[in-house]
């Protein structure tokens, strides 16, 4: 198992510069979406006055700064390469789309055959063909802009992200010069997005003028930051991801001093994490099990099929008669870890691998 994890993450350090916290950080990023979707679904599927932890949505935040991140390092070389922006887009729509749409489908399937056991989402057509194209689109029974697959949502800011980052390479411009200015743009335009724009009439513009866009932009600062060898020293890199993880996982400092926005309390937090993770890691004071490397790398599996797998358990608990609502969750995590590791071992890293090879 050992040499088949470490060989499923070479191509992923060839682009990080061995960075093997980077995929630790990926693994936390879905875990904690994990945990809270797994507590959502018990509530919802086994006993309706459990309390689940609700902070889990803070790993997107760190998933988005991870993004940014990584792409600075992986496009340094682009930028030289007459064709480099057709080689970044043509990469990252061969990792992204195929599992996506993999997942996408098979949500679709469940809905036809097992339409009682598929909440929040009906059979519409258009609206899944605009899903499959990562097309903001209104979901009328959550009042929500999400795809049929729900946590999809994500992917059209990365999808986005792609874009701008495409574009930049095309036309020769530093990706964090041109994609920080728009970036702002958007993030500022949030503000008056509630008074100017209707959810339902215009759920393009009104998704993607969102604050969340902030927290790519500090991942692209960091990449250049670690570009430039700027790393943290020790004691302040063991600061930066101690209380960067006790903002991300616990909110303390909106308990210690008021809210704070989740921009900061999660999006610069997350920053100063991966900033001190990969500091500790270049000082060779830091080394990540091998598991958690791995799960790193399947994170995005985890992260896609998990609302499909996850709420089998709770389902069969109470079928079952088994209404303890810990333990559930437990199962709920371990199943959906496990399910998705292979998925992503069997199915995801060999499509990703073939079409990684054509590119």
């Amino acid at each position: 198992m050992k040499g088949t994890v470490q060989s499923s993450f070479e191509k992923s350090e060839a682009v990080t510069g061995r960075l093997e916290s980077v995929e630790f950080m990926r693994f936390l990023a879905a875990f904690l979406v994990l945990i809270t979707h797994c507590g959502f679904y018990v509530h919802e599927r086994l006993d309706s006055d459990f309390e689940y932890w609700r902070r889990g949505s803070s790993g997107v935040g760190l998933f988005f700064v991870i993004s940014g991140f990584v792409m600075i390092l992986s496009s340094q070389k682009l930028l030289l390469c007459a064709n480099g922006w057709k080689t970044f887009a043509l990469r990252r729509l061969s990792r992204i789309v195929p599992i996506y749409w993999m997942a996408t489908t098979a949500k679709v399937i469940a809905m036809l055959v097992a339409a009682h056991h598929v909440l929040h989402a009906e059979f519409d057509l258009p609206f899944i063909i605009r899903s499959y194209f990562f097309v903001p689109s209104y979901n009328p029974l959550d009042r929500t802009i999400q795809p049929i697959l729900g946590v999809g949502w994500t992917l059209v800011f990365e999808m986005f992200f792609y874009i701008l980052f495409t574009l930049a390479l095309f036309w020769k411009l530093r990706p964090i010069k041109f994609i920080g200015i728009i970036i702002l743009f958007v993030s500022a335009g949030s503000v008056f997005r509630e008074a100017m724009l209707s959810m339902e009439r215009f759920p393009v513009f009104y998704f993607l003028l969102d604050t969340v866009m902030l927290n790519f932009l500090f991942g692209m600062v960091l990449g250049e930051l670690y570009q430039r060898k700027r790393l943290l020293g020790p004691t302040t890199a063991l600061f930066a991801v101690v209380l960067g993880m006790l903002s991300i996982v616990f909110d303390v400092f909106s308990i210690a001093g008021g809210p704070v926005p989740s921009i900061i309390s999660i999006g610069l937090a997350s920053f100063f994490v991966l900033w001190g993770c990969a500091s500790i890691e270049q000082s060779r004071r830091l080394t990540i099990p091998v598991i958690f490397v791995f799960l790193g790398a399947a994170s995005y599996s985890t992260y896609l099929f998990h609302p499909l797998l996850a709420p089998i358990v709770p389902v069969l608990f109470k079928k079952l008669g088994l209404e303890n609502p810990w333990l559930a969750v437990l199962c709920s995590i371990l199943f959906a870890l496990s399910a998705t590791s292979l998925i992503y071992q069997y199915v995801e890293r060999p499509i990703t691998r073939f079409l990684a090879s054509k590119v």
